[in-house]
């Protein structure tokens, strides 16, 4: 083919095969590409059509809408309406009848309490519109003017949203075509891609800009068909933003404008062909739309944006520099890829060069658990190698070119180096010694200690030491931590995996101890019953949240540093005072069994309890091999 033939084809606009290759992207990336476009439902930023499916659930189910942005939106906007009406009175009656009302509704065995919880009080609160009310009363209380309250709430509310639209809904359609547009080009794209805004400090030019597109957009629809015109002229904003967050956002409209000059017949047919799928989606209820249509929509248009972009390349228009991520469209040469990753060939050689000896039981207890049983210096070496041998898994799919090459990326800042990943990397994959996990167990004990007693001071304003132990260490924090540590230990490269198994397992044994304390003793030591999310009373939802990012700062932060500590810390006192600890602990623990710590801002608490259910108590149930209990009314409330 002649270069005049080659360069006319690279003009050519073939929607067949812009179809065909957007069905190849989304069957190859389906279920990344499906979840980002939920994020995008589910916030309610495009085809809002489809989540008619969510509310048709909600309303079935009797949730009235408990989802994100249609949560209770009903009542609340009632709420709203009469505080902007200069009706407050009449809005506080509302909304004071309707937390009533909910709670009432919440019925003792109910999964969705609402009775008791933060989370029940956050539902509450925004459902009902109580907390617009409060803003409004607050407001009241400073201007004396029931006029002037309506005007400065309506003015909050406007900043309020327009905030969150900015700086929040905006970037993320940007996030999405970035999305799109690596998986056309990559087998995999790593989700923490989605930060890449925010690395390179541009995430507020990025939302001004896809924001200073759409107000013109809105404008330009009064004049009826210049909106229909500018709609086309505007739509590869987001694209080039998110190929360039350099740009600015005049800059991204203008050259906006000049790619679709001569193609806007192009996007109308684009468009037009793909109507078939949304009536399909009206037929079933918006579902094929959230399973497919919606997904495969958005890259139908990324691979109509790389041959917009082809053309303007070619044709030279003003201010097609500005369209600069190249690797973004095509693949770099392996020798370019090596020369910008030149650490990755560094850690091979080392890791390829040393080796360090692990019995096959060893391995064992260092795959499974994370815990090392063996000379101390072997295992920094050891934990070194490993840590480089993650960190090459990490790029292996850069340097195969399977994954966007980020040190490729314009604006890459070869001084903020990886380096500083690769310690992350070390600090979380560490493996523990016996004598670090005694220690880490203790501390973690009395930090649980010092933290309800300090809570305990500063609602009763006296000091009260918590638990059924005598000694400072509540045994729950510490067997919590360890148990999330070592049981865990196989998740830790997936940070979303350790947090779900973290929430599991503490769910597991919550549930199990108050299961067991139930049927063995005839009473309860706490009872989540009212709670929103809550199951049967012994777990609940907010309590598993707590547990889950307890875990993740134990796991990626708090243990790695305190081990780093401990190692420094010669061998023999670590030992002695691991020692003279379980000694004492141990003591206390039979102590304990005889002479239970009990009595006023322990055991006294009125708890909440239904009809008929075993007598809930408070504190702390502790003991050799027993996990304790959280109960309700300890400092730990929530």
């Amino acid at each position: 083919m002649s270069e005049k033939k080659e360069k006319r084809s690279l003009y050519d606009f073939d929607r067949k095969a812009i179809k065909k290759s957007a069905h190849a992207v989304v069957r190859s990336h389906y279920v990344l590409l499906l979840f980002v476009c939920l994020v995008l439902i589910f916030l309610g930023m495009e085809y809002n059509s489809s989540a008619g499916v969510f509310r048709s659930y909600q309303s079935d189910t009797g949730t009235s809408g408990a989802g994100s942005g249609a949560l209770y939106r009903g009542q609340a906007t009632q709420v709203i309406s009469d505080i902007v009406t200069e009706r407050m009175d009449k809005g506080s009656d509302r909304a004071k009848a309707a937390m009533k009302k909910y709670r009432k509704d919440s019925g003792k065995d109910s999964v969705l309490g609402r009775r008791r919880g933060v989370f029940a009080s956050i539902v509450n609160n925004v459902s009902s519109g109580y907390v617009f009310i409060q803003l409004a009363q607050a407001i009241r209380n400073l201007s004396h003017s029931t006029g002037i309250t309506a005007f400065l709430f309506t003015l909050i509310m406007f900043f309020v949203y327009f905030g969150i639209w900015i700086f929040i809904r905006q970037p993320i359609s940007a996030v999405t075509r970035r999305y799109f547009l690596e998986a056309r080009m990559y087998k995999k794209v790593p989700m923490h891609h989605a930060l890449l805004f925010q690395s390179v400090h541009r995430w507020p030019r990025v939302s001004l800009a896809d924001t200073y597109a759409y107000v013109l957009e809105m404008l330009w629809w009064f004049t009826v068909i210049g909106g229909v015109i500018k709609m086309y002229s505007y739509s590869m904003v987001p694209y080039i933003v998110a190929e360039n967050p350099d740009i600015k956002p005049r800059e991204a409209v203008k050259l906006s404008r000049k790619m679709m000059d001569g193609h806007k017949w192009e996007a109308f047919k684009i468009d037009f062909t793909l109507l078939p799928w949304f009536l399909l989606g009206m037929v079933t209820f918006g579902f094929s739309d959230i399973l497919y249509t919606i997904p495969y929509t958005l890259a139908v248009k990324s691979e109509y944006y790389a041959h917009i972009r082809n053309c303007a390349k070619l044709d030279n228009i003003e201010g097609a520099d500005r369209l600069n991520d190249t690797y973004l469209f095509e693949k770099a040469d392996e020798a370019l890829i090596k020369e910008q990753y030149p650490d990755i060939g560094s850690l091979e050689q080392y890791v390829g060069s040393h080796t360090v000896e692990v019995k096959p039981w060893q391995k064992f207890f260092i795959r499974n658990f994370g815990i090392w049983l063996g000379d101390s210096e072997k295992k920094n070496e050891y934990q070194k190698l490993q840590s480089m041998k993650f960190q090459i898994s990490k790029e292996k799919d850069v340097i195969a070119g399977d994954a966007y090459p980020r040190r490729l990326h314009p604006m890459y800042d070869p001084s903020d180096k990886e380096s500083k990943d690769l310690e992350g990397t070390v600090a979380a994959f560490r493996c523990y010694t016996i004598w670090s996990l005694i220690l880490m167990f203790f501390a973690f004990s009395f930090v649980g200690w010092l933290w309800e007693v300090s809570l305990h001071i500063i609602t009763d304003g006296v000091f009260v030491n918590r638990g059924t132990m005598h000694g400072p260490w509540l045994p729950i924090y510490g067997f919590g931590a360890i148990y999330i540590l070592i049981f865990l230990n196989r998740f830790r490269k997936n940070i979303f995996v350790e947090f779900l198994g973290a929430v599991i397992l503490s769910g597991f044994v919550e549930y199990m101890t108050s299961w067991y304390l139930e049927a063995t003793k005839g009473m309860r030591w706490w009872d989540y019953t009212g709670y929103f999310l809550n199951l049967n009373g012994r777990i609940c939802g907010e309590g598993l949240l707590v547990f889950g990012l307890g875990g993740i700062a134990v796991v990626y932060v708090i243990a790695p540093l305190l081990d780093r500590q401990i190692s420094r810390i010669k061998s023999r006192q670590v030992i002695a005072a691991c020692v003279i600890l379980l000694a004492l602990y141990n003591v206390d623990v039979v102590y304990s069994r005889i002479h239970p710590n009990a009595g006023k801002g322990i055991t006294d608490y009125s708890e909440y309890q239904e009809p008929g259910k075993p007598k809930a108590v408070s504190g702390w149930t502790g003991g050799a091999g027993m996990i304790p209990g959280r109960a309700s009314g300890t400092g730990l409330r929530i």
